[in-house]
């Protein structure tokens, strides 16, 4: 008698997406126009180093694709799959960072500011 074998393999190739913040995550958050609020970089508390990119991988997981240049993105950035996108730095402008607006918490979509080059 030989003996079967059952096996069972799982192909999923979904990943989970790093969850958006529920609640404004960058130093000093200021009003601006419309319900957008502008920040200063990430926090330490919520994982922040103020090196722009290292922030936009602890707010998107590490996971991310070139912007859809059709949303009004400039050449060289990147969007999560959780629709966090940093947009790079200017000769006269830092790096930003744009996080939507939470649903679940009713966070207000934030955008995080960096320093600008000196």
């Amino acid at each position: 008698m030989t003996g079967v074998g059952i096996g069972i393999i799982i192909n999923n190739d979904e990943t989970e997406e790093t969850p958006l913040p529920e609640d404004l995550v960058g130093e000093n958050p200021q009003d601006s126009r419309g319900k957008r609020k502008n920040s200063g970089p990430l926090t330490p508390e919520n994982g922040g180093t103020a090196d722009a990119e290292e922030d936009f991988d602890t707010l998107t997981g590490g996971e991310s694709d070139p912007s859809d240049p059709d949303k009004g993105y400039p050449a060289g950035s990147q969007t999560g799959g959780n629709g966090v996108t940093i947009r790079p730095g200017t000769d006269t402008k830092g790096p930003r960072i744009d996080i939507p607006a939470n649903p679940d918490t009713g966070k207000k979509p934030e955008t995080l500011h960096y320093p600008d080059p000196q």
